[in-house]
Order: structure tokens, then C-alpha cells, then sequence
């Protein structure tokens, strides 16, 4: 493990000590858990991103106004809120 030192302001690091209490574990957990979730996140999203790329490379594309169009339609058949 790698120890990674933060510094919060006062009234942040109050709200993380009540999050953590609250939820039965420590400040240092709550963390670590944090930054796992944003690591797996980016991690997922760059993925999402490469795949959007290879597809667009390999020629699978919608044109713009295709989608304009299909999203009109859409919008055209919703129910109107009253």
C-alpha cells in the first residue's frame, strides 16, 4: 500500500469525520473507497471513449442530421407534461 497524505479545510474534513461515523467505518476507508470508485470510473469511461473511436474509425457512423432527426421524432411522440 501506498500512503497518500490530504490536507481538507476544516469545515470538509468535519463533514467526511460525520460520513464516516455514520457509516460505521473511517475516514481513511471512506477515502479509499472514494478513490477506487473514481479510478474504476476513468478507467471505464476511457474505455467507452477508445471503443467509440475504433468504431468511428472503422467507418460506423450516424450522420448528424440523421440523429437531429431521430431525436425530433422522439420528442414529437413524448407526452406532454400538464
Amino acid at each position: 500500500m501506498v500512503r497518500i497524505s490530504l490536507e481538507l479545510p476544516e469545515e470538509q474534513a468535519a463533514r467526511l469525520q460525520r460520513l464516516a461515523a455514520f457509516r460505521a467505518t473511517t475516514t481513511e476507508a471512506l477515502l479509499t473507497e472514494v478513490a477506487q470508485g473514481l479510478v474504476a470510473d476513468a478507467a471505464a469511461l476511457e474505455a467507452w471513449i477508445g471503443q467509440g473511436e475504433a468504431e468511428a474509425a472503422a467507418g460506423r457512423t450516424v450522420a448528424f442530421e440523421e440523429v437531429m432527426a431521430d431525436l425530433d421524432d422522439i420528442i414529437a411522440r413524448a407526452p406532454r407534461a400538464s
